[in-house]
């Protein structure tokens, strides 16, 4: 399957989708080059959408920023409109 995802292209085979997206990025990825991910947040079209960078991440922002991600994945979801619940602890 190595080579199917080295020619797999989002750029290309998914250029809209239907509901609200949030893209996280973290600055110093180097599995995913987050200034490729930008470009393709840019070029994405969707109801509604946000990108939020991580600065002091590379690849795994909910482990190397675990306060961070939780509280901003919270904010974000409420910024959407989406209610988190109380229950919810971050």
């Amino acid at each position: 399957m190595h080579q199917e995802l080295l020619n797999f292209d989002l750029t290309h085979s998914v250029l809209n989708v239907d509901v609200p997206l949030m893209m996280f990025l973290a600055r110093y990825d180097r599995h995913t080059d987050a200034r490729l991910s930008a470009a393709y947040f840019d070029s994405l079209r969707a109801p509604k959408k946000k990108v939020v960078w991580f600065e002091q991440s590379a690849h795994n922002v909910p482990f190397e920023e675990p306060e961070l991600f939780n509280t901003t994945v919270v904010r974000e979801l409420e910024a959407f409109g989406i209610h988190v619940s109380d229950s919810v602890s971050v």
